[in-house]
């Protein structure tokens, strides 16, 4: 051998070497140092693609936490809500930024201190059916519309619509022309469904209908109508939920510090608010107030 190809050799395992030592670190990157960030496609929660990409309400508050948890290697997947909380069941470390409470949930879910608040849903229908459907009421019954199995009804097969709608979805899953709907476009899917009367109403947030109509050029052709069932329960509160194991509680645990030192300030009232419309804003942080930052446990 030559002493040129010797030193070409040596040249070529110094690189290598070097290589290895840089890529070192992520490789030997454990489990424990990462946070898997699981995202619905659900404008304008997330806002996964289009003019407005990065932009949804928890694309910022991740950000957020992100740059709060620095010691942690932070990923992210997109799923929709059953595949994530499958991932949960499973015992697969995974957090998602934007869950509600349920019972069901609390079995394999550590939940943070609140970390955001929204309006309640309402009976999403077409504009040129609401008489027929609904009559003139400025509010309806959603018992009273599952009792009618004439009247199909859409909904996110996985998503958590609270408490008092969960128990009547799941009162009448059986009795009821119900249509739970899976796939990663969900709510956008149920939307065109609603626009081809493949279904006759649907359950959804009034600042989600808005922006999806807005960029599904349905041109007012929706309306949103109050849930009588929902009197009295104005505002939905949400949490980080992490997958209930040691590395969830530790993950929620620091969570929580961070929640506690930013929920207030500018930059995440920022996120939190920017889709909500300027008529419920007022009451938004008012109820924000009461329901988010005076919880600290």
């Amino acid at each position: 051998m030559c002493k040129c190809d010797l030193k070409y050799l040596i040249r070529l395992f110094a690189a290598a070497f070097f290589i290895a030592m840089i890529m070192a670190p992520a490789a030997m990157l454990s489990a424990e140092e990462l946070i898997t960030w699981g995202e619905e496609n659900f404008p304008p929660i997330w806002i996964l693609e289009g003019a407005d990409k990065g932009n949804g309400i928890l694309d910022g508050l991740i950000s957020i936490y992100e740059k709060n948890l620095p010691e942690y290697e932070h990923h992210h997947v997109t799923a929709n809500m059953a595949r994530i909380l499958s991932m949960m069941e499973e015992g697969q470390n995974v957090c998602h930024a934007g869950i509600l409470k349920s019972p069901d949930r609390e079995n394999f879910v550590y939940f943070s201190i609140p970390n955001c608040i929204t309006n309640l849903h309402g009976i999403v229908v077409k504009k040129s059916r609401i008489n027929a459907l609904l009559g003139n009421n400025k509010s309806v019954s959603l018992e009273s519309l599952l009792k009618n199995t004439n009247l199909k009804l859409g909904v996110s097969k996985s998503n958590s619509y609270g408490a008092t709608i969960d128990k009547l979805l799941e009162k009448y899953k059986e009795k009821s022309a119900i249509l739970f709907r899976s796939g990663q476009d969900n709510h956008m899917g149920l939307l065109r469904m609603l626009k081809e009367e493949r279904i006759d109403y649907m359950i959804g947030y009034p600042w989600e209908i808005t922006y999806i109509e807005s960029r599904m050029n349905l041109h007012d052709e929706i309306a949103v109508v109050d849930i009588e069932e929902l009197d009295g329960q104005q505002w939905i509160v949400s949490y980080v939920g992490c997958t209930k194991n040691e590395w969830g509680r530790q993950v929620i645990e620091k969570l929580d510090a961070v929640l506690t030192r930013v929920r207030a300030n500018d930059e995440y009232l920022f996120h939190a608010f920017k889709w909500l419309p300027d008529s419920v804003r007022l009451e938004a942080k008012k109820a924000y107030k009461e329901r988010v930052l005076n919880v600290t446990k």
